[in-house]
């Protein structure tokens, strides 16, 4: 349901009229530094983060890394995330929106997602969004975990209209879609 005008407001869901322009409104950051990702500023590649993203998140890694994995060949790894961490830098320093904010209710702060692309095809589907966390205090972001794009969507559609090129909604549909689909297959 949505309200016409004030007059509605008091009438039809008994606000108070006294109080009809101090309706609360959610408010995720305070100033425009919050929700921007700097390019320029350092990604710390700290060994025990990126272990957990790899360890620990290994199976919203693509099927290719999965066996990777299983392989112990971890520095293949590391080498595609980082060169793919890279290239975001890159796109990010071109286009401010590419790498896109979401809040993070449990610790009330904002967090950046950023697309990762393991092989470089950018005509695809990004692999899956990277999240960042600010150090205000060091200066850097650090890398915390992984999302699958669906997720990553919802997430930051919260805060602004996510970047299409890679959080393209029917797109990401259409593959979870065939993916769900292949699953059921098996």
């Amino acid at each position: 349901m949505v309200a016409k005008n004030k007059r509605d407001l008091v009438k039809t869901y008994y606000f108070n009229a006294d109080s009809i322009n101090n309706v609360p409104m959610v408010q995720f950051f305070t100033t425009i530094e919050q929700v921007i990702f700097y390019a320029d500023k350092n990604i710390d590649m700290d060994y025990d983060n990126l272990l957990h993203i790899v360890e620990e998140r290994n199976v919203r890694w693509p099927m290719e890394y999965q066996k990777y994995y299983e392989q112990g060949n971890f520095l293949k790894i590391a080498n595609d995330l980082q060169n793919a961490i890279h290239n975001a830098r890159i796109i990010a320093k071109r286009n401010y929106k590419y790498v896109v904010p979401q809040y993070r209710p449990t610790k009330d702060t904002l967090q950046f997602l950023m697309p990762i692309y393991l092989s470089g095809d950018y005509e695809s589907l990004a692999d899956f969004a990277l999240v960042l966390d600010y150090d205000d205090n060091a200066g850097y972001y650090v890398p915390r975990t992984l999302l699958n794009l669906d997720v990553a969507y919802n997430n930051a559609r919260l805060i602004a209209k996510p970047e299409e090129t890679w959080l393209n909604p029917k797109k990401i549909e259409a593959i979870s879609t065939s993916l769900e689909e292949e699953l059921d297959e098996v």
